[in-house]
């Protein structure tokens, strides 16, 4: 395919917009070889999968017209990261100069790759052609009929300048010379570095050197020597060494311990005493005035323990609640500094007092008391890990354990011992002992007694259940004795008609 010239021109220059990744390839190319990326006139390296602003990808795109091996649309790059705002990018081809196919009688002709070597030879002549425009080249309007632009050699250029001949235009080298100059190398080198224009430098045309001490010539196209100028300065400034001789000063008669101070009301330099909190004695002390130095005027932090005099600092020096823990110091507070009663619960911390903090003594020194109902106890809490108060009354501690009311379901620890004392109720109420379940009562004694003292004694059922009396645990081993203590009647009564058994 033919290669127009707007896809021919192989360098694309683009100013970048701040975060720009993509640029477009405006002239045709036939590898991802062919293209070098420049930013900011530094070369970029070609990556498939780019990982930064270094770097780039390039995607060609193929037309669908061409009938050649390249990518005849152009294409585009992708830089691996963002571009700053302004940043100058060029895209330019570079296709290495060498024939890759050739074509033999024997073969069959390809046409498609004879375009693809046509089109390569084009654009390396239009590479050729770019770079040439960019090179020192002789005008198309030149006149000169005979010229010679080639430079000396290496060992005749080396250390000069290249000039152009006043006469041919031919290039040439030379040294650099200024006419009747004898400052050394070193010497001309101090304008080495400077940017000054051919004006600018101009300005030295003309000039010569006065050597006058005194200045008189007060001329506007002389320079002056390094000792005349020194000579100049000395002697104005050993003219003018006192106060009352420089023109912006107003001194009057100074009194002891007088300070210069600038006023602008006159654009002098005026004699003063410091007055008021702060005076200076002409010894150079500085006295500030009692009470002058107040809280707003000293800065945080700006005054330590070795500004504060010993003994300086007493209770009324200091503010409520200024003092906290931070500003005492280990093994400060001792018992003689705490007052009576200055401790109480609120200045106690969480779990400040241990075992180490009791003193045993304390407890064995208090005297007993009565236990009220309304008295608290404390107690270790395992679960919570916590101390924890309960009162006496729910104990069932008053002024003496008498009874286990307030407990709804006590239980014994141990035997219950009556000591003497007997089970009873009050207002005729029943005592009852009921085993949970299938649970017997067991009366473990030889002798059961029923019945008030002398009164008649009934033993029955709850309900219509049959009484039964047997022995040995309900095996009927053994013998049931019905026996009269006075020679009575054995009387055996049922419910209904049956025969009355009675026995001598």
């Amino acid at each position: 395919m033919t290669i127009a010239t707007a896809k021919n021109n192989p360098r694309n220059t683009y100013t970048a917009t701040g975060g720009q990744t993509v640029f477009t390839i405006g002239f045709e190319f036939f590898a991802t070889s062919d293209i070098k990326v420049f930013r900011n006139g530094t070369a970029l390296t070609y990556n498939a999968a780019p990982s930064s602003v270094a770097q780039f990808s390039v995607e060609g795109v193929a037309n669908a017209s061409d009938s050649a091996y390249e990518f005849g649309s152009g294409g585009t790059i992708t830089l691996g990261g963002g571009a700053t705002a302004d940043d100058s990018i060029v895209i330019v081809r570079d296709i290495v100069v060498e024939r890759t196919t050739d074509f033999t009688p024997a073969a069959s002709f390809d046409v498609t790759a004879l375009n693809t070597q046509l089109d390569t030879l084009m654009a390396m002549m239009a590479e050729r052609e770019e770079s040439t425009s960019r090179s020192i080249r002789l005008p198309l309007s030149e006149t000169t009929a005979t010229f010679n632009m080639e430079i000396p050699a290496k060992a005749d250029r080396l250390g000069k300048l290249l000039q152009f001949n006043s006469s041919t235009g031919n290039p040439e080298v030379t040294t650099f010379e200024l006419s009747g100059i004898t400052a050394s190398s070193a010497e001309l080198n101090i304008l080495d570095g400077c940017t000054l224009s051919t004006s600018e430098l101009n300005q030295f045309d003309g000039f010569t050197i006065a050597d006058e001490d005194d200045m008189s010539s007060n001329s506007a196209t002389k320079l002056s020597t390094q000792q005349s100028i020194k000579a100049y300065v000395d002697s104005q400034v050993a003219s003018s060494d006192t106060l009352a001789e420089l023109t912006d000063t107003n001194v009057t008669y100074p009194a002891d311990a007088s300070l210069l101070f600038y006023d602008t009301a006159t654009s002098k330099w005026i004699d003063n005493v410091i007055s008021g909190d702060a005076t200076v004695a002409d010894t150079g002390v500085l006295t500030i005035a009692s009470g002058a130095v107040e809280t707003a005027m000293i800065a945080a932090d700006a005054i330590t323990g070795a500004k504060i005099a010993d003994d300086a600092v007493d209770s009324e020096h200091y503010t409520d609640g200024s003092i906290d823990t931070a500003h005492i110091g280990d093994s400060q507070v001792t018992t003689a500094k705490i007052a009576a009663d200055a401790i109480d619960a609120t200045k106690i911390a969480d779990d400040a007092i241990s075992e180490e903090h009791l003193d045993p003594s304390v407890i064995s020194g208090l005297s007993d008391a009565t236990i009220a109902g309304a008295d608290h106890l404390m107690f270790f809490d395992a679960t919570d890990s916590q101390l924890k108060k309960v009162d006496a009354a729910e104990l069932g501690v008053g002024s003496a354990l008498t009874d286990v009311v307030g407990d709804t379901s006590p239980q014994l620890g141990g035997n219950l011992d009556v000591n003497g004392q007997d089970i009873v109720s009050t207002s005729n109420a029943d005592i009852d002992i009921i085993p949970d379940g299938t649970g017997d009562v067991n009366l473990g004694a030889d002798t059961v007694q029923v019945g008030d003292n002398n009164a008649n004694a009934t033993i029955t059922t709850q309900g219509t259940g049959d009484l039964t009396l047997n022995t040995n645990n309900g095996t009927n081993s053994g013998s049931i004795v019905i026996a009269d203590g006075a020679n009575n009647d054995i009387s055996l009564t049922p419910n209904g008609t049956v025969m009355s058994l009675l026995m001598d």
